[in-house]
């Protein structure tokens, strides 16, 4: 089943009176999870920000030690710089990398 932006969106501004505001696309591989992602960006203009390639950029000249201590923080600096309540997260596998040693 394709997905549905207008269903993404409701979910979304439902969101907003929920405490943590979050809500999760998941599809499998290649069910165009992006492809929406990118489709909502340009119609809704939400920022879009692809986790992997930023925060990678940010980490690659720290020590081990240093990226798992500054990765909770850069990666809330790059939501904030977004600015905007809404912000949609792409390529997110970095977060869940057991030698970061995050709590996501």
């Amino acid at each position: 089943m394709p997905f549905d932006s207008e269903k993404i969106t409701q979910a979304i501004q439902q969101a907003t009176g929920l405490y943590h505001r979050l809500v999760l696309l998941i599809g499998a591989v290649g069910a165009g999870k992006t492809h929406i992602l990118q489709e909502m960006n340009r119609e809704f203009d939400y920022p879009l920000l692809s986790v992997n390639l930023e925060l990678s950029r940010m980490l690659l000249d720290l020590t081990s030690r240093q990226r798992r201590l500054q990765t909770p923080r850069l990666f809330e600096d790059l939501c904030a710089k977004m600015n905007p309540n809404t912000v949609l997260l792409d390529n997110t596998e970095m977060l869940f990398d057991r030698t970061l040693e995050q709590d996501a």
